[in-house]
C-alpha cells in the first residue's frame, strides 16, 4: 500500500521528542517493515525543508514554523503538498497524528480515501464540553 501520514512533529529531528513523535516514528517504521510505501508530511521546525529519505520513509518537510505548534498556514500547505503528491502517485489511505489531518478530512476530492485519525491529547475544552454534555465523570474513562 502507498500510505500518507501527516504529523505535527519531525521524526528525524533528534531535538524533538514526546508521545506523538514516538508514535509517528514507530508507526512509520512498522509500516515500512511490513513492505508499505510510507510518505510522511510534517512541518519543519528547523532548517530542514524539502524531500528526504529517512530509514525507508519519504519525509516531506514544509517550512512553516514560527511557533512550536502546527498552525493554519501549515495546514493549508499540507493540503497543497498532499494533493500534489496524490495526483502524481495516488495514496491508498491517510493516517493523521493528532489534528494534523483536520483540513485534509474536509477535502472533497479525497473523500473516498480511508482516513485513520489518532487523537493523542484531547484538550481541556474537549473534556469540559463533554462534561457539560454528559455531566458525569465517565468522560474521563
Amino acid at each position: 500500500m502507498h500510505i500518507c501520514i501527516v504529523s505535527p512533529v519531525e521524526i528525524n529531528n533528534r531535538e524533538s521528542w514526546g508521545g506523538i513523535h514516538t508514535h509517528t516514528e514507530m508507526l512509520c517504521k512498522i509500516l515500512v517493515k511490513l513492505g508499505h510505501s510510507v510518505t510522511l508530511i510534517v512541518p519543519s521546525y528547523s532548517e530542514t525543508v524539502g524531500v528526504q529519505l529517512y530509514q525507508g520513509i519519504h519525509i516531506i518537510t514544509i517550512n512553516e514554523s514560527q511557533s512550536k505548534v502546527a498552525n493554519c498556514m501549515w495546514l493549508r500547505k499540507e493540503i497543497q503538498s498532499f494533493l500534489s503528491l496524490h495526483n502524481q502517485n495516488s495514496f491508498d489511505c491517510i493516517f493523521s497524528e493528532g489534528n494534523a489531518g483536520y483540513e485534509l478530512m474536509k477535502e472533497k476530492s479525497i473523500a473516498k480515501l480511508p482516513f485513520f485519525y489518532f487523537i493523542h491529547v484531547p484538550s481541556f475544552m474537549h473534556f469540559y464540553n463533554n462534561w457539560k454534555e454528559v455531566c458525569n465523570l465517565r468522560i474521563f474513562i
